[in-house]
């Protein structure tokens, strides 16, 4: 009965994935995992339909707002797909660090729907940085177009989003907030 959100990486002839979060608290759960290729944005318009869930937001990553050849971004369909929902475009960090760093710290918030999400757990227990085979040394940057890059990269923008919303919330203007003295008691220092 709680509304649900996705999290989107778009492609076409790569991977589309979409992640279905529900909010519970200070918790998240990720009741279900959806991706496919080779399709047009009306075929995941209808599959969101068809899972009649209800839906508040839909997060779209950078490319969101892009034009298609028809001219209609996924941005503008979701909107006329789903008015009465929140259509937002996540921001991509300069460093795909910074995402996959959102997505570590925000993991003990998530509770996983083990069965719904099998396809997506894949992803993110294969999402892995590239190794140069003569060298043996670590790429900054992790493998992209691989089968699960995508699944791993729609959780970031689930991340990012949550990073981003809160930074949208932060007080602008002439009020100052108090600031309180680091100190090492919080349950997240022990992470």
């Amino acid at each position: 009965n709680k509304p649900v959100l996705t999290f989107w990486d778009l492609g076409h002839s790569d991977k589309t994935s979409i992640w279905f979060v529900q909010r519970v608290g200070v918790e998240y759960n990720v009741i279900n995992y959806y991706e496919d290729r080779l399709k047009k944005m009306p075929f995941y318009l209808k599959m969101l339909q068809d899972l009649g869930y209800q839906y508040s937001a839909h997060n779209l990553p950078h490319d969101g707002s892009a034009e298609t050849l028809s001219n209609i971004t996924p941005e503008k369909q979701l909107r006329k797909a789903f008015p009465n929902s929140t259509i937002r475009i996540v921001k991509r960090p300069a460093k795909k660090a910074i995402g996959i760093n959102a997505v570590r710290s925000l993991f003990p918030l998530l509770n996983f729907d083990e069965e719904n999400t099998a396809n997506g757990w894949q992803c993110l227990a294969r999402y892995a940085y590239k190794v140069d085979e003569d060298t043996g040394v670590f790429s900054k940057e992790p493998e992209h177009d691989t089968p699960w890059s995508h699944g791993a990269d729609g959780l970031q923008t689930f991340a990012l989003s949550i990073k981003s919303e809160a930074d949208e919330k932060k007080p602008t203007g002439k009020t100052k907030e108090r600031v309180r003295p680091q100190t090492n008691t919080s349950w997240m220092s022990n992470l």
